[in-house]
């Protein structure tokens, strides 16, 4: 299921390149539908990946939906390997809305650069960070916009502890309420921990 144009590899879900060979996963495999090993970008096997399906369903506005824990595990993992989608944009720089609440989120994505809409829904967050490393939902932020979204749950770390962004550059901030508790050491906010360049905040509240 490999095909190339215009200089670009075109990939199976469930599939992927390893120095010019596609590798594919067995059916069943939970690692399937997001499996893109780091180190095949990071080696430059193949730079220029495009898988020919999205891992999320999209709606009429474009965005890209979240509708449970699994789908941002996935996310998590496009962001971690640079992942493309079919149309050959990155992953982390795409819109997406949250469709219902998630709770049991215990892991961080990386950093993120488009548009989340949290759709009036709320996200219910159990981390736990390391003194050395940035704790929150969203590592760090740059040129992004969040909206329309709860935080609730328990988040604990060193320093850059925030319910959402670790450290946000020029970004958006609109209606998002954070409910959650939030503990650490310095740069410990609710729903930022640092906030540089033009971050703007409207409507955003911690309860």
């Amino acid at each position: 299921n490999l095909t190339s144009a215009s200089g670009t590899t075109y990939l199976a879900d469930t599939s992927y390149v390893r120095g010019g060979v596609a590798q594919g996963y067995q059916s069943g495999d939970s690692n399937a539908p997001y499996a893109m090993p780091y180190n095949c970008l990071a080696n430059k096997d193949a730079p220029d990946v495009v898988y020919a399906a999205d891992l999320f369903n999209k709606n009429s506005s474009g965005e890209f939906q979240i509708t449970n824990l699994d789908d941002l595990k996935k996310l998590e993992r496009a962001i971690a390997t640079s992942r493309k989608t079919s149309s050959g944009t990155y992953y982390r720089n795409e819109k997406y809305i949250v469709t219902n609440n998630i709770s049991g989120i215990d892991f961080y994505i990386g950093s993120f650069g488009g548009t989340f809409n949290g759709n009036s829904k709320t996200l219910t967050l159990n981390l736990s960070g390391a003194s050395w490393t940035k704790t929150a939902l969203f590592i760090n932020a740059t040129n992004a916009t969040f909206k329309n979204l709860t935080l609730a749950g328990t988040i604990s770390g060193g320093d850059y502890v925030a319910s959402l962004v670790g450290t946000a550059t020029n970004c958006t901030f609109t209606s998002v309420t954070n409910s959650a508790t939030v503990s650490g050491n310095n740069y410990v906010g609710g729903i930022v921990a640092e906030a540089t360049g033009t971050t703007t905040f409207q409507t955003s509240k911690n309860t």
